[in-house]
């Protein structure tokens, strides 16, 4: 029986919407980035951020990332009786080795990349700049801070809202350097580091590799309903994804 499926994947490659999906289909509790550093997911008997701070009124930073460890997160995988379906960004911990630790835990090894990787570098810059990770253009009816407004949002499955529309200069100071230290290069470098890290881990241990592009094709394309204008096109070299990989471009994953 599977308990426990882990997603090792990148920013900006419909992971959340696959995580979803995964999740349902193993019907788990959707763990989203249970490693990122707002730590907006329950395991085991460990309880979300805004569960400690609402419910526990533990505000001390200190001690919400005491109860959140690393460490204590990993002791929760490793329990027989936790159920949890989650995404990791390999740079979310500190190393391949805690990764290893991660994987271990689970029953179901999931690798998620996207082939396009300047629509990737492009979409984590758009995030960086206007934020908008819930902006998707799909009607979200549900409650705030509960998993089925999660699934409205990226999912879709209550149709489209007023199209989500944002403007994009690539010479903009938040991406020059001028108000703090990212810029496009930097954005870029994010996206191939944790891609790296992820090719180490995959020839490490092994898993299945999804391509987003075949993954979400036909009855699975639903497309977020939003609308980036670039008033010139960033500068943004290519890389071979897939070679980190060593796939064959003709074959399907």
């Amino acid at each position: 029986m599977i308990k426990k499926v882990v997603i090792f994947t990148n920013f900006r490659t419909a992971s959340t919407s696959f995580t979803l999906l995964k999740s349902e289909e193993y019907d788990l509790p959707y763990g989203a980035e249970l490693f990122s550093h707002e730590r907006q997911s329950a395991v085991g008997r460990i309880p979300t951020r805004h569960s400690l701070q609402r419910d526990y009124r533990i505000h001390q930073y200190e001690l919400l990332d005491l109860i959140q460890s690393k460490e204590n997160l990993i002791s929760e995988l490793y329990k027989d009786n936790t159920e949890i379906c989650f995404k990791v960004m390999p740079t979310q911990v500190a190393t391949v080795q805690d990764s290893i630790r991660i994987a271990e835990a689970c029953d179901k090894v999931y690798f998620l990349y996207s082939r396009d990787f300047i629509r990737t570098v492009k979409s984590w810059i758009t995030v960086r700049v206007h934020g908008g990770f819930g902006k998707t253009g799909f009607l979200a009816p549900a409650r705030s801070f509960s998993d089925e407004k999660i699934k409205q949002l990226h999912l879709g499955r209550h149709g489209l809202d007023e199209t989500y529309k944002v403007d994009m200069n690539p010479n903009h100071p938040a991406l020059t350097g001028e108000l703090g230290p990212v810029t496009i290069h930097k954005l870029r470098q994010n996206i191939i580091d944790n891609y790296e890290r992820m090719a180490e881990l995959y020839h490490t241990i092994g898993g299945e590799l999804i391509c987003k592009e075949e993954y979400f094709s036909g009855d699975r394309f639903n497309p977020y309903n939003k609308e980036v204008n670039w008033t010139e096109d960033p500068n943004i070299e290519d890389y071979d994804v897939e070679s980190l990989f060593t796939i064959d471009k003709h074959r399907e994953v």
